[in-house]
């Protein structure tokens, strides 16, 4: 007998369920980690320094990192 996620997927009532159950505690702690950035006085200091952050580092820096980590995901796609 083979065991594998079709079957499963396939017995599911919605086949959005799954999403549904990731996204409402992601959505929960998104919601909550926002309002303790944005009402802490340490969370606006964090916030300013990422800010900073991004500026003094170049735009091409920002971009081949992001060429890297798309390249190594469509990489990790094809494996997988």
């Amino acid at each position: 007998m083979k065991i594998g996620l079709t079957g499963t997927v396939e017995k599911r009532p919605y086949p959005s369920s799954s999403w549904i159950v990731l996204a409402l505690p992601a959505l929960i702690i998104f919601v909550g980690v926002n309002l303790l950035l944005w009402q802490s006085q340490l969370g606006r200091v964090i916030l300013l320094l990422a800010k900073v952050a991004i500026h003094l580092i170049p735009p091409f820096i920002w971009l081949g990192g992001g060429a890297i980590v798309a390249l190594w995901l469509l990489v990790l796609r094809r494996v997988w």
